[in-house]
């Protein structure tokens, strides 16, 4: 029996393909032929399994695919993937804290590179927290800093 459904099926993907048809339904409008009784159980089988896995559970599927060595792994909800064993070992989610919110969490990049330093984006600065340097940088010394600080210039 399957090796009449892979050659009808072979044969109906050359007609498909002379017909210009994506699908039964542009089959049926190109061409008086009908379609092989066979192929419409496969479609059909297809549906079957479609509904009986949806309704399993995620370990069932998890378990039903890799028993056939399919690769899958599981969908992890947002809240939930600082927890997954994989991202606590490569310290994916690390917390830091911040001094307006608190303890806080931020993703790490997903690749790390040897040469490259990372940056965990720690939040915005505070108002006027980097302002003092930025005016040193740029020539200004203390008593002009104070200056501009007590006519309200900078904060």
């Amino acid at each position: 029996v399957l090796k009449r459904i892979d050659e009808e099926l072979k044969r109906r993907g050359e007609l498909y393909r002379e017909l210009g048809a994506q699908d039964n339904a542009g089959f049926r409008d190109k061409s008086d032929e009908p379609l092989p009784r066979i192929l419409l159980i496969i479609d059909e089988f297809q549906e079957i399994i479609a509904e009986r896995v949806a309704r399993w559970t995620n370990e069932e599927a998890l378990n039903a695919f890799r028993a056939h060595d399919v690769p899958v792994g599981p969908v992890i909800p947002r809240d939930q993937l600082h927890l997954h064993p994989q991202a606590v070992a490569r310290n994916s989610v690390p917390e830091h804290h911040n001094n307006v919110i608190g303890s806080i969490r931020s993703a790490r990049p997903a690749w790390r590179m040897s040469a490259t330093p990372e940056v965990i984006n720690e939040g915005a600065p505070r108002f006027g927290e980097h302002t003092t340097q930025i005016l040193n940088e740029l020539g200004y010394d203390s008593e002009e800093i104070r200056g501009l600080r007590d006519k309200g210039v900078v904060g």
